[in-house]
């Protein structure tokens, strides 16, 4: 779905991607400030539909899991292609609520996708356009490094103190590309 979201950021209006990405924001953040304990807590209060086999350490592949992983899946292409976004804002709360995988294995999983997509999407725009590695290369190196350097600090912050702050400033950046949009 990542090339169809390119396809579709091509046709549109970028006032229009703007608000949808700041809308998109908006909604992560409430939901983050909304429940952090849901997103933070490893207890699970129902079955869930994508359970790993405890023998075997493999998933059991029902119709109802299927379908969910099929419909995130979709989900997380056709918005990483359309707004740049969507991997862990789509992958790792819908493998919360829809799996008993641990979050280990969750992290990893939507690490792998967001990787699958972001070639995909990539060389959708490749093919639609041309890219600028004079802005393109910095961003990236610059990206990579604060990965890095986050990740040293990542243990030493209580995770919902990590999701408040993260809430926050996606609601800060939502309100500016709302207001930039308009």
């Amino acid at each position: 779905m990542a090339p169809v979201g390119v396809w579709f950021t091509h046709i549109s209006l970028n006032n229009i991607i703007g608000l949808l990405f700041a809308a998109v924001l908006s909604y992560v953040a409430w939901q983050m400030l909304k429940s952090p304990s849901r997103l933070v807590s490893t207890q699970k209060s129902q079955p869930q539909p994508c359970q790993i086999n405890t023998i075997t350490s493999k998933l059991f592949w029902t119709a109802a899991c299927t379908a969910r992983l099929t419909t995130t899946g979709c989900l997380a292409g056709l918005l990483s292609g359309l707004l740049g976004v969507g991997g862990s804002f789509v992958i790792v709360p819908a493998l919360r609520k829809s799996s008993d995988f641990n979050m280990e294995t969750i992290i990893t999983t939507s690490l792998a996708v967001i990787a699958l997509v972001s070639a995909s999407g990539f060389l959708s725009y490749i093919a639609h356009d041309r890219i600028n590695w004079q802005i393109a290369l910095p961003f990236g190196a610059s990206a990579m490094i604060g990965m890095f350097m986050s990740s040293l600090f990542t243990n030493k912050i209580p995770a919902k103190i990590n999701l408040r702050d993260f809430a926050v400033l996606a609601f800060i950046v939502a309100i500016a590309l709302a207001i930039k949009h308009l």
